[in-house]
């Protein structure tokens, strides 16, 4: 009885002395034996590719990979990306989608390696559009939809959230933005305002809301934050303004109205702001157990940074850095959380807007920290393809008109 394993190491030892006939033999064996493997494929691929016949060589290769999409990988190690790039092209072509591809063996996890385009190239909205209609994975069916006409969402977090509040008010949708200045937008502003919102004015923290904000801005939120179906949190970024002698976080405007000697910009890590949502969370349940949590995080580069850490030195570095922690931020949120929903907003515009035709960034106005309102409405109605009310991205019905009925 022939062993397969056995026949495989003996083609493959031929094939490392030079051997290439009886490797060839041994391969051709191995392939007929065990056609659903992906080892005689890829090792007669590579002999193949060795003694120039690049043609088979790719047929090989292309079949390997559909057995085991991780072997792209393996080809680009090998310096044979250029089989990769022909692969994908021809299985793209057949209607074939390579993250349907499962690897065999012990290897296998249940789920098909997510690979990235070898051509990645966008000429218009619409282009990623249809890219974002292909990878975002299919919602949890829900008894509801999260938003709706008639249902209300409190958007808050950062200068990005009221974008994303002006947004879906064209497509009728009841919102109500707690803005805060965009000094303040970080995860602890975030946590003092929903204490403040909460318990009151009880802290030096949320005594600085009440100053800015007032009584009846809180007693408004805390209403309007009950009566909604959904809030929508974005996060910005993580340097903060802290105390030089305490410790202690700070708002900006302290800073501006006391000394600046007596306070550091820090740029704060995952675990502080991960703790920080999760605490504001824990504080908006408070107001509305049966609230929809939906996370993301703001595209909106930093307006500036103190040089004063060693490994940051640019603004360029510094907004990486910042971006890099808040992402890190929300995948350990949803992560702990899974109720919470995640929603790719900055990986829209800030990767799939790199490979872009046109600006991800100052389309309208010239601005570079003012993102493409094109992008601004693709997240939004994507969105609200996935989580609202069917129909819900379509123009919202005009009122009817003095002494005409309304539509039945």
């Amino acid at each position: 009885m022939i062993d397969d394993a056995k026949l495989l190491s003996t083609a493959v030892e031929h094939h490392r002395h030079g051997s290439h006939a009886p490797a060839r033999t041994g391969y051709a064996a191995v392939i007929a034996r065990r056609p659903g493997e992906m080892a005689g494929y890829f090792n007669y691929g590579t002999l193949l590719h060795e003694t120039g016949d690049t043609q088979a060589a790719s047929r090989l290769f292309g079949r390997a990979i559909r057995l085991d999409p991780g072997l792209l990988f393996r080809l680009r190690n090998m310096g044979l990306s250029e089989y990769g790039q022909d692969i994908l092209g021809q299985i793209v072509a057949a209607g074939d989608n390579i993250d349907h591809f499962s690897a065999p063996g012990p290897t296998q996890t249940g789920h098909a390696p997510m690979l990235w385009p070898p051509k990645f190239r966008f000429d218009t909205v619409a282009a990623i559009r249809g890219f974002l209609q292909d990878i975002l994975p299919v919602p949890e069916a829900r008894p509801q939809p999260i938003i709706d006409r008639g249902q209300s969402v409190v958007t808050f977090g950062s200068c990005f959230a009221m974008h994303v509040g002006q947004m879906l008010k064209r497509f009728g949708i009841d919102v109500l933005n707690s803005q805060m200045p965009e000094d303040a937008n970080s995860t602890f502003a975030n946590r003092y305002l929903f204490d403040w919102l909460v318990h009151g004015n009880h802290s030096p923290f949320t005594e600085y809301f009440q100053r800015t904000h007032g009584e009846d801005t809180r007693l408004l939120l805390r209403e309007a934050l009950a009566d909604s179906r959904t809030a929508i949190m974005t996060i910005g970024v993580a340097p903060c303004f802290f105390h030089a002698e305490t410790g202690a976080f700070a708002f900006p405007a302290q800073r501006r109205s006391g000394n600046p000697a007596h306070y550091r910009l820090r740029m704060t890590g995952v675990a502080e702001n991960v703790e920080n949502v999760l605490q504001t969370v824990a504080l908006l349940r408070t107001l509305n157990p049966q609230i929809a949590l939906v996370l993301t995080v703001s595209p909106v580069p930093l307006s500036g940074f103190v040089r004063n850490e060693p490994g940051i030195s640019s603004i360029v570095e510094a907004d990486c850095l910042s971006k890099s922690v808040m992402r890190v931020v929300a995948h350990e949120v949803v992560q702990r959380d899974p109720a919470i929903i995640y929603w790719p907003s900055f990986e829209i515009v800030r990767w799939l807007g790199g490979h872009a035709a046109f600006p991800a960034f100052g389309a309208d106005d010239g601005l570079s920290r003012h993102v493409n309102e094109a992008l601004v409405e693709l997240i939004m109605t994507l969105f609200l393809e996935h989580h609202g009310a069917p129909g819900l991205t379509n123009p919202p019905s005009p009122p009817p008109s003095p002494g005409q009925p309304s539509p039945s």
